[in-house]
C-alpha cells in the first residue's frame, strides 16, 4: 500500500421538559362548544383565536420537517450551465501552458481538489457552476486526460500515465458535485472521484448529496465514491478548558473520566470511524477502499505528539491502498514520484487557474521545492 500526498456536524438531540407549578383544578364544563358560542364568547373568541395560531405554528413546523424528511434521499434535478468562452489572451496562455506540461519529464499527474459547487457561496473553497465550467474547459483545451482511481494506483505502482494526465476530486459531498458538477464533467468527458462523509449524507438542508444521488453517480461511470470518514469532519474537544482539534488528529478529552484518552482507545476511536465510512459506501455500491482522503488535509502534522501521525498513518493505510493530502509542498510517495493536490479556489480568473496548474507541474519536477 501506498501514500499519495496527495467540517460534519453531528445531529445533538435534546430532551425537551415541561414544567410548572401545581394548582388548585378548577371545575370546568367538559362539552365542546360550537362555533357560535366561541365568536359570541369573549373567552371562547380567545380560545377560538388561540387554537388557530396554534394550528399555524404546528404547521409551520411540522409540515417543513416532513417536507425536509420526505425530500432527505431524494434525487434532485441536475443543473446545466452554458458552455465557457474564452479570448484571444487565454488561448495564448493555453498554448504556452500546453508546450509547458509536454516539456516535463515528471510523468506525474496534476491532483485537484475542488469542495462546493454554489452560486453563492461566503466560502474561499467553493466555486461558482461558471467558474467550474471555465476550469473543466481549460483542462479540455489543454487536451488533458482526466483519469480514474485505478489509473492513479496502477502509476503508484509502477504503471504509465496517458500524457497531460489529471485527477479531478472532490471533498466532503456536498449537493454542488452533483447538481453542477456531474453535468459539466459529461459535457467534457471527464470523470471524478467523490470523497464523502458517509454520516453526512442527505443532512444540512440540503448541503450534502443524497444516496440517491450518489447511487446515480456511481451509475452515470463518471464518478468513483469513496471516503471522506463517518463523523470524523469536525472538531473534539482536548483539554478540560474547551481547546480542541480535528476529530482525527488529536486525542479526545474524556470529560466524565476527566482525562485524555489513552493512545490505544484513540487509535480504536479512529478506527472504527474509518471502518463505519466504508461499510455505509460498500452498502450502497460504492467505495472499493482504494483511497481515502484527510479532512482538513490534517494527518496529524500538526499535532506536537509524534505518536498521533504515526498511528493515523498506520490506522488509514490499513484500510485503504491510498491516502491522499493536500499540500503546498510535495510529499515523499515512496512510490515513482511525488504528487501534489492543489485546493480550487474561489474568485480564480482563467490566467490563476493555468498559474496553479503550471506550479503543480513544477511541484511535482522538482522534489527540493
Amino acid at each position: 500500500m501506498t501514500d499519495i500526498v496527495g467540517r460534519t456536524t453531528e445531529v445533538e438531540d435534546f430532551d425537551l421538559i415541561a414544567s410548572g407549578k401545581r394548582r388548585r383544578a378548577e371545575p370546568r364544563d367538559e362539552r365542546v362548544p360550537d362555533a357560535d358560542h366561541l365568536r359570541r364568547s369573549p373567552r371562547g373568541g380567545r380560545r377560538w383565536v388561540a387554537l388557530v395560531l396554534l394550528a399555524l405554528a404546528v404547521g409551520y413546523v411540522v409540515v417543513p420537517m416532513a417536507i425536509q424528511v420526505a425530500n432527505i434521499d431524494e434525487r434532485r434535478e441536475q443543473l446545466v450551465t452554458p458552455p465557457a468562452e474564452f479570448g484571444t489572451d487565454t488561448d495564448a496562455a493555453i498554448a504556452a501552458l500546453r508546450a509547458r506540461w509536454d516539456a516535463s519529464a515528471s510523468g506525474s499527474p496534476l491532483v485537484l481538489t475542488y469542495h462546493e459547487i454554489a452560486e453563492e457561496s461566503t466560502s474561499r473553497y467553493s466555486v461558482t457552476p461558471a467558474e467550474f465550467e471555465e476550469q473543466m474547459a481549460l483542462l479540455a483545451s489543454l487536451d488533458a486526460t482526466a483519469i480514474n482511481g485505478q489509473q492513479l494506483a496502477d502509476y503508484l505502482n509502477g504503471g504509465t500515465l496517458p500524457d497531460r494526465a489529471v485527477l479531478i476530486t472532490f471533498d466532503d459531498g456536498p449537493s454542488g458535485m452533483y447538481r453542477y458538477g456531474d453535468p459539466i464533467l459529461e459535457r467534457h468527458g471527464f470523470n471524478a472521484i467523490g470523497f464523502i462523509i458517509t454520516g453526512s449524507v442527505g443532512t444540512a438542508g440540503g448541503y450534502y448529496v443524497t444516496w440517491n444521488e450518489l447511487e446515480y453517480l456511481r451509475d452515470s461511470g463518471r464518478w468513483e465514491l469513496e471516503s471522506h470518514t463517518a463523523f470524523g469532519h469536525d472538531d473534539i474537544a482536548t483539554s478540560a478548558s474547551g481547546d480542541t482539534a480535528p476529530f482525527l488528529s488529536a486525542r479526545m478529552w474524556l470529560a466524565e473520566e476527566g482525562r485524555l484518552e489513552t493512545y490505544a482507545e484513540y487509535e480504536t476511536r479512529v478506527a472504527a470511524d474509518l471502518a463505519k465510512a466504508d461499510k455505509a459506501l460498500a452498502e450502497h455500491g460504492m467505495g472499493a477502499k482504494t483511497f481515502f482522503s484527510f479532512p482538513f488535509s490534517d494527518a496529524g502534522q500538526h499535532n506536537s505528539d509524534p505518536q498521533i501521525a504515526d498511528i493515523l498513518w498506520k490506522v488509514a493505510l490499513a484500510q485503504h491502498d491510498v491516502v491522499l493530502l493536500d499540500s503546498v509542498q510535495p510529499l515523499p510517495l515512496g512510490g515513482p514520484s511525488r504528487i501534489v493536490r492543489r485546493t480550487a479556489l474561489a474568485d480564480m480568473s482563467p490566467t490563476a487557474f493555468l498559474d496553479r496548474l503550471e506550479e503543480s507541474i513544477t511541484a511535482n519536477e522538482d522534489p527540493d521545492q
